[in-house]
C-alpha cells in the first residue's frame, strides 16, 4: 500500500460502507423535510411522483456517481478529473460543500432540541416560545453550531475504518429501531386509520399539479444527496473489486424505506392528535420542532417517545454530517498531499467560516438552501451526467463497475435513464423554479437572475478548469470505444 492510500484509508467491511452510504441518503431529510413535505402537497398525491423520481432520476444520478468515484479512487475534484476530464465540476462540488455548511445549523438545530427533550422542557413551556428565544440568542445559535461542526469532524480526523464506519454503525441501527417503534406505534393509535387513508391514497387532482410535482422531484433529490459528491468520496475507498451498482440499489432501498417509516411514525400520529386533511398542510417545516412535541406532550409515554424521536433526528442529520466533514477533507489528502488529520483539521475550521453566517442568520439559511436546492444541485448532476455518462461513457461505467464486480446486473435501461431522462428532468427542475420565484415577494437571486448567476459562475468554472487543463495536455480517461453490452 502506497503512501497515500494509507493517508486514504479504506473500509474495514462490506456492511460498514452499506450503512454509511445508507444513512448518508437517509439523513434529516426524511425525517424532518419528507413528512411535512408530504403532508403539505396531499400525503399520497406526493408519494407517488416521488418515489418515480427516486427510481428514475436519484437512483441513476447516485449509481453512477458512486461507479465514478470506485473507478477513480480520489477526491471530487480529482475524480472529476481522472473521469470524464472536467475538474471544474469538482471545484464546484467542494464550493457546495464548503457553503453546505448550512446544513451543519439544520444539524446543530436538531442537537439542541434532543436536548430539550431530555430536559422535558416542553411540559412546562410551549415548543413556539423555545424555538424563538432560541433563535434570536444568536450566540447560542453559534455555539451548537461550533459544537455541532467539531462532533461532525471526529470521525473523519479518525479515519473511514476507524472513525467513520464505527460511528455509522452505532447510530444507523438505533435510528433504524426508533424510527420502526414510532410507526408501529403511531398506526395503532386511536384515530391514526384517518391519517394513514390521507399518507397512502392518491388525490389524483392534486397530483398532477406543478407544485406537487415539482416539490416531489426536489424532495427525491434532497433526500437522496446525488450532486453533492458524498457517494464520489464512499465510494472511492472501496477495493477495486467490490461491487458498487448492487449497494447503490440497497441505498435507494434503504432511504425510501426510512421515509416511508417516517411518513408513517409522523403523519397518522398527527392526526390522532386532532389535525386533519385540512390544516396538516399547514405545519410546514415547523412540523419537527413545534408540532411534534406538543403532539407527545398529550400522549401516554410522551417523554420517552420524544427522547427517542429527537435523538433519532439527530443521529440522522449526523450521518450526513461527518460525510460533508470528509468530501472537504478528501480534497486536501489526496489533492494536497496532506495528512488526514491535518486535512480534516482545515477542512473543518473552512466549514466553520462559511457556516457562521447561516448559524447567525435564519434568512441566509433558508436562502442558501433553497438556492442549492433549486439550482446548483441539478446543474452539478447534469454536469456529472456530461462527465461520467458522455465523455466517460455510460455503457463503459455501467459494464465496468456496475457488472464485472457486481452482485447483480443492470441493464442499458440505467444507462438510458441517466443520459437522457436525467439531464430533461434537471432543466425542468431549475427552469420551473426559476419561473415560479420570480417576481414580488422573493428576493432577486431566488428567480431567473439567480438561476442566472449560478449557471454563469459554474459554467465559467468547468470550462475555465477545462480549457486549462487541455492546454496543458492532462489526460483523462473518457472518450471510450461505445459499449453494447
Amino acid at each position: 500500500m502506497d503512501d497515500l492510500s494509507k493517508k486514504r484509508g479504506a473500509w474495514g467491511s462490506r456492511i460498514g460502507f452499506l450503512i454509511t452510504t445508507w444513512f448518508a441518503a437517509i439523513g434529516i431529510g426524511n425525517m424532518w423535510r419528507f413528512p411535512f413535505r408530504c403532508a403539505m402537497n396531499g400525503g399520497g398525491a406526493f408519494l407517488v411522483p416521488y418515489l418515480l423520481f427516486i427510481i428514475t432520476v436519484s437512483l441513476p444520478a447516485v449509481t453512477a456517481e458512486a461507479a465514478a468515484g470506485k473507478y477513480a479512487h480520489s477526491d471530487a475534484v480529482g475524480s472529476m478529473g481522472k473521469v470524464g476530464g472536467l475538474r471544474g465540476g469538482g471545484v464546484m462540488m467542494l464550493v457546495l460543500n464548503l457553503f453546505g455548511a448550512y446544513y451543519l445549523v439544520v444539524v446543530s438545530q436538531s442537537l439542541y432540541w434532543f436536548g430539550h427533550a431530555i430536559k422535558n422542557t416542553f411540559a412546562t413551556e410551549s415548543s413556539e416560545s423555545v424555538w424563538a428565544a432560541f433563535m434570536d440568542n444568536k450566540m447560542l445559535c453559534f455555539g451548537i453550531f461550533f459544537v455541532t461542526l467539531i462532533l461532525s469532524a471526529i470521525p473523519p480526523y479518525f479515519g473511514i475504518k476507524a472513525g467513520i464506519e464505527r460511528v455509522a454503525k452505532y447510530i444507523g441501527g438505533f435510528a433504524i429501531i426508533v424510527i420502526a417503534i414510532g410507526a408501529i406505534r403511531a398506526i395503532t393509535m386511536p384515530g391514526a386509520i384517518d391519517g394513514i387513508v390521507y399518507y397512502l391514497t392518491p388525490d389524483w387532482g392534486k397530483m398532477f399539479t406543478a407544485s406537487t410535482m415539482t416539490s416531489a422531484l426536489s424532495q427525491a433529490y434532497f433526500t437522496f444527496g446525488a450532486g453533492w459528491g458524498w457517494y464520489l468520496i464512499l465510494s472511492s475507498y472501496l477495493k477495486k473489486e467490490s461491487d458498487v451498482g448492487f449497494g447503490h440499489l440497497t441505498t435507494g432501498f434503504a432511504d425510501t424505506f426510512f421515509a416511508l417509516m417516517a411518513g408513517f411514525a409522523i403523519i397518522p400520529t398527527l392526526f390522532a392528535s386532532g389535525y386533519n386533511s385540512e390544516n396538516i398542510g399547514t405545519l410546514g417545516s415547523s412540523t419537527a420542532y413545534i408540532a411534534m412535541p406538543k403532539v407527545f406532550q398529550g400522549m401516554a409515554g410522551g417523554y420517552i417517545i420524544s427522547v427517542l424521536f429527537f435523538a433519532a433526528l439527530f443521529f440522522a442529520a449526523y450521518s450526513c454530517a461527518y460525510v460533508l466533514v470528509e468530501v472537504i477533507g478528501s480534497f486536501f489528502i489526496d489533492t494536497l498531499g496532506m495528512s488526514r488529520k491535518k486535512g480534516t483539521i482545515i477542512a473543518a475550521v473552512l466549514l466553520l467560516i462559511c457556516g457562521t453566517p447561516a448559524a447567525l442568520s435564519s434568512y441566509v439559511l433558508d436562502s442558501l438552501d433553497t438556492i442549492f436546492g433549486c439550482y446548483l444541485l441539478p446543474l452539478l448532476v447534469t454536469v456529472q451526467v456530461i462527465s461520467f455518462g458522455y465523455r466517460f461513457g455510460a455503457n463503459r461505467l455501467r459494464i465496468a463497475e456496475y457488472n464485472m464486480y457486481g452482485n447483480g446486473y443492470l441493464g442499458k435501461w440505467m444507462t438510458y435513464l441517466y443520459l437522457y431522462w436525467v439531464p430533461v428532468v434537471n432543466v425542468f427542475l431549475m427552469v420551473y423554479f426559476a419561473w415560479s420565484m420570480s417576481g414580488e415577494g422573493n428576493p432577486w437571486y431566488y428567480g431567473w437572475k439567480g438561476f442566472a448567476v449560478i449557471l454563469i459562475v459554474t459554467l465559467a468554472v468547468v470550462i475555465g478548469f477545462d480549457r486549462a487543463d487541455r492546454k496543458k495536455g492532462l489526460p483523462y480517461d473518457g472518450m471510450p470505444e461505445k459499449a453494447d453490452s
